[in-house]
């Protein structure tokens, strides 16, 4: 038989600042899974950056904070510590990330 199938609308809205040493981003969005929210900020001291943010997905807030060392104009390191629940029992798990930018 014919099956139709109809997905809700995805309503999403970004907005960021960038002035300075510092920025700001964030996204808010309605669809599939419910509400969510994707944020976060950054401030420039020079050679380090440092990050922070969070993100609301299916009803959870995980976390986020990171650091970036500007080893020269056009190559960044980039270390991030966060939170998930991208698995079956939708537990919170601590998660690393690593990686290098080649800026131009």
């Amino acid at each position: 038989g014919d099956l139709r199938v109809e997905l809700p609308v995805d309503y999403r809205a970004n907005v960021g600042y960038d002035v300075g040493r510092w920025a700001a981003v964030a996204e808010f969005g309605r669809g599939l899974q419910g509400k969510s929210f994707h944020g976060g900020g950054e401030y420039r001291l020079g050679k380090i950056d440092v990050r922070g943010g969070a993100v609301y997905s299916r009803e959870l807030w995980n976390p986020a904070a990171g650091v970036g060392f500007n080893r020269s104009p056009g190559t960044s390191f980039d270390i991030a510590l966060y939170s998930n629940s991208a698995n079956v029992e939708r537990k919170r798990n601590p998660a690393i990330a690593v990686s290098l930018r080649f800026n131009r």
